[in-house]
Order: C-alpha cells, then sequence, then structure tokens
C-alpha cells in the first residue's frame, strides 16, 4: 500500500500539478496527481474527499518572482509593533513582581523621604548663593 503525504500532494498543488491529466490547465510538463503517484482517476477522487483536500484547487505556476529591492532591511523591525494600550512585553498582571521592584509601605516612605531631603539640599544651596 501506497502512503502519500497531504503536505506534498497541497505543495504539488501550490505548484500547478493537476488532479488528473484530463483536467483543465493539465501540463504535460508538470503533471498531474494521478500520474506522479500512478492512482487511478477514482483514487485520486477518493483522495480528495479527505477533509485537509476537500476544495483544494490547483494553483498555476508563476512565471515571475516579485522581489521587494525598495524596503530597506534595516529599518525593518522583527519586533511587533505593539498597539494603543497594550502592555510591554513581561508585565503582564498576572505575572508575579520581583519583591526588591514591588512597592511597600517602606520602599514608599524611604523613596519620599530622599525625594524631600534632595529638594532641601538644593533649597538651601540656592540661599546659599543668594
Amino acid at each position: 500500500m501506497k502512503e502519500i503525504s497531504i503536505r506534498e500532494v497541497l505543495a504539488h498543488l501550490e505548484n500547478g500539478v493537476t488532479r488528473v491529466k484530463d483536467a483543465a490547465g493539465y501540463n504535460p510538463e508538470i503533471g498531474s496527481i494521478e500520474e506522479i503517484y500512478e492512482l487511478s482517476v477514482s483514487d485520486v477522487k477518493e483522495m480528495f474527499k479527505h477533509p485537509l483536500l476537500k476544495n483544494k484547487k490547483t494553483r498555476p505556476g508563476r512565471s515571475f518572482r516579485l522581489v521587494d529591492d525598495v524596503t530597506s532591511q534595516e529599518t525593518t523591525s522583527t519586533a511587533p509593533t505593539p498597539s494603543y494600550g497594550a502592555r510591554p512585553a513581561g508585565s503582564s498582571p498576572s505575572t508575579p513582581q520581583p519583591q526588591s521592584e514591588q512597592p511597600t509601605a517602606e520602599n514608599t516612605q524611604e523613596t519620599a523621604s530622599e525625594e524631600v531631603a534632595a529638594e532641601v539640599e538644593v533649597n538651601l544651596s540656592q540661599e546659599e548663593l543668594a
């Protein structure tokens, strides 16, 4: 019994291979699924009843490949641009923060007293200048 990969069949269809040699658009240089896997027409019909192959059509091969030589590679970023209101990566509310970063009453008071001390030093130095 033959084993036929669905991925291979889909790749053949993308490359212009038809289901059978009597199909419209058949190209003898490319061939058909019928010829490649040496199947009968009824076998091919049965194959395309599979849910992953059902309604899949042959895509005619292109005679060209379009290359983007206008867009600079340096300006293209691989990271997605965050949308409005998006949280930065790693800052989800369910992610616990390390103990040193979590605000506590002690940390808040220490920070506030350091800010007041800095303001006092600035004010004192300005008074001494006058």
